[in-house]
């Protein structure tokens, strides 16, 4: 995943700003901030992707970050059938939907070793500063 997301980063020419609508034990934001930071020496940026009804607003308005910018990356996919959950999550058609309507774009996937697909979603918000 962190290639994945350092590519789309590369081929965008703007730094990920990641966050994650699922997370398990084994798939989180610590996890691939682990392995983007081993590989290309720099932090990735990452929040949870909560629900539109917890929170009342977009996902477009929910993540956006004083600290680290506009997310222009979500990471969706299934829900692990083995591991518990552990933060608070969207529903992968809820979130797809969300996202959708809020004008992000597939751009990448990963298969995971347990059989899920875990897809990457990139909003164009123009030119970035680096």
């Amino acid at each position: 995943m962190a290639s994945i997301l350092h590519d789309v980063a590369t081929e965008h020419d703007c730094d990920p700003v990641v966050y994650f609508s699922v997370q398990d034990p084994l798939f989180n934001t610590n996890t691939v901030d682990l392995s983007y930071q081993l590989a290309y020496a720099k932090a990735l940026p990452t929040g949870v992707f909560k629900a539109r009804r917890d929170i009342g607003e977009s996902p477009l308005h929910e993540l956006n970050d004083p600290a680290a910018g506009q997310p222009n990356r979500v990471i969706t996919g299934p829900v692990s059938p083995v591991s518990p959950r552990f933060s608070p999550l969207v529903g992968e058609r809820a979130g797809v939907g969300a996202l959708r309507e809020d004008g992000f774009a597939p751009v990448g996937r990963l298969g995971l070793p347990d059989g899920r697909t875990m897809r990457v979603w990139w909003l164009d918000r123009g030119p970035c500063s680096r």
